[in-house]
This record gives structure tokens, sequence and C-alpha cells, in this order.
């Protein structure tokens, strides 16, 4: 019976210290932004030379730029954080020299937590100047120039149309990328002017973030995480 309630008392022991540590760490992890309205930084986010690494989970490291604004690097370099949806894991990010398009189109995610949610194939034409707009197509501004043209094209009718718009085009490679929703019908073209949009898997932090709680790494260097902070119903 001695041997048991010491067991016990130790076990409750462990679990109030992991309790005070996790309080602890959440006092020092709060919410914080590189400017004003900048995207909130939290976990499994966390702010580089600002908050300890325990405030983040591996691969979610940000930077604040020279303008303040929220960098998050991945293999294949920079990219400006627009918005960050937690309870649903998503990121929305941009280029610092507003070429998205050369970004995606070198994009390089392997060894990042990140990926995209759906994806598509677009083959790229340079093309000399021509009437496209009676086509419906739109060229990629950041990549075309005042006697050529950059199309990103997901269909063969827009094949179709620029062979037979009186320019002349050349292939330059078929790319497989990331876009923002599911293209269930084929598009003309694409410009790739809008935000990129990547999700995450782990940590697994939807359901806590959904009932209103707050994750926090378990431990410090540990990929274990806990919720907590969820409001009384």
């Amino acid at each position: 019976m001695v041997y048991s309630f010491k067991v016990i008392s130790t076990s409750l022991f462990l679990i109030m210290i992991s309790c005070v540590n996790i309080a602890a760490s959440q006092n020092l992890c709060s919410n914080t932004v590189c400017s004003l309205n900048e995207p909130v930084i939290r976990f499994p986010f966390r702010i580089q030379n600002r908050q300890s690494k325990s405030c983040g989970y591996p691969g979610f490291d940000i930077s604040c730029g020279s303008s303040n604004e929220t960098i998050l690097e991945l293999p294949s370099g920079k990219f400006v954080v627009q918005a960050i949806d937690y309870a649903r894991q998503e990121i929305w990010m941009n280029d610092q020299k507003n070429c998205l398009a050369d970004r995606i189109l070198s994009l390089n995610l392997s060894g990042s937590p990140f990926h995209g949610l759906y994806h598509q194939s677009f083959m790229l034409f340079n093309c000399s100047p021509f009437d496209h707009r009676k086509y419906g197509l739109n060229p990629i501004a950041c990549l075309s120039g005042y006697t050529y043209a950059v199309f990103a094209l997901s269909s063969s009718r827009a094949v179709y149309a620029l062979q037979n718009g009186n320019s002349s085009c050349n292939f330059i490679r078929l790319v497989y990328v990331p876009v923002n929703w599911p293209l269930y019908q084929q598009i003309l073209s694409w410009d790739f002017s809008e935000d990129l949009r990547l999700t995450w898997e782990e940590p697994r932090c939807r359901k806590c973030e959904l009932r209103g709680g707050r994750c926090a790494a378990l431990k410090t260097n540990s990929s274990e995480v806990v919720c907590s902070n969820v409001p009384h119903q």
C-alpha cells in the first residue's frame, strides 16, 4: 500500500509539473506580430530571435523582413505571408518582388511541412505579340516583355487559340503547380496573380482550434502537442 501510494504521488507530481511547464510556456509564447496589420503568429509558428524554440514546431520558423513584413522561408526561398488560418491549417503567401508566377514555377516544398491543397498541370508558351484578349487569354505579366508574352495554358482549346491567333508561339515546358481550388473544368489560361495557398498536416491542431483552444508543444524539442484553454461549454 505504501509503495502504491508513493507511485501515485510521484505520478501526480509529474503531471502537475507538466501542467506548470505548459502554462509557463503559453505565457511566454503569447500571440505576436511582425508589425501592425500583419498576420498573428502563434503555435505552430514562432518568430525567430523573438520567441524560444518551444513556442513553435520544427519547420514553422517565421522572420520579420526589413519592412517588418512576415516572412516564411521554404526550400526554394523566402515568401511573404499574407494570412494564416489556424483552424483550417492553411497559409497564404506571395512573392516579395511581385512575381509569384516565377516562384511557383520553380517551387520546391520537399523537406518542408507544407504542401498544396490542389494541383493542376499547365503548358507554358512564349509568344510574339497578338491580340490575346480576343481569345480570352491572360498573359503572365511579370514574365512577359514588350516583344513577347508568356502564357500558362491548361486546355487544348487554349492551345488551339494560340496556334490560330496569327502569332508565333514556342512551347516552353509542362509544369504541375498548386492552385487555390480544384479546377473541375479546364480554364483557358492562368496568370498566377493570386496568393499561393498551402496547408500542413502536422502538428494536428484543427480540432483544438475549432473548439476555441490553443495548441502548444508538450515540452521543449518535442513533436507532441497538447490542447489547452478550451472554453467551457
